[in-house]
């Protein structure tokens, strides 16, 4: 018997743990076991985003701020 590659076996562990189709899976839309997936991830991020707009907003203008902010200190550190 043929021994598997560890990186298929470590893409097939990440694509079940976010519910993504698994390597022996011949459509896009099945969980893990090879059965359909009837709300994969992208779809219910999706749902929340449409749902929660504006908090989805806010949650990203406060990463974007939080970044800007360690950007421009990193900078004037730099400058000095």
């Amino acid at each position: 018997m043929l021994r598997r590659s560890r990186t298929r076996g470590l893409r097939e562990k990440f694509l079940k743990i976010f519910g993504l189709r698994a390597f022996r899976c011949p459509m896009e839309t099945c969980n893990w076991r090879g059965l359909l997936n009837p709300n994969p991830l992208g779809e219910k991020l999706r749902g929340f985003i449409k749902d929660n707009f504006k908090f989805f907003l806010i949650i990203v203008g406060v990463i974007l701020l939080i970044l800007l902010i360690f950007i421009l200190s990193a900078w004037l550190l730099a400058s000095c």
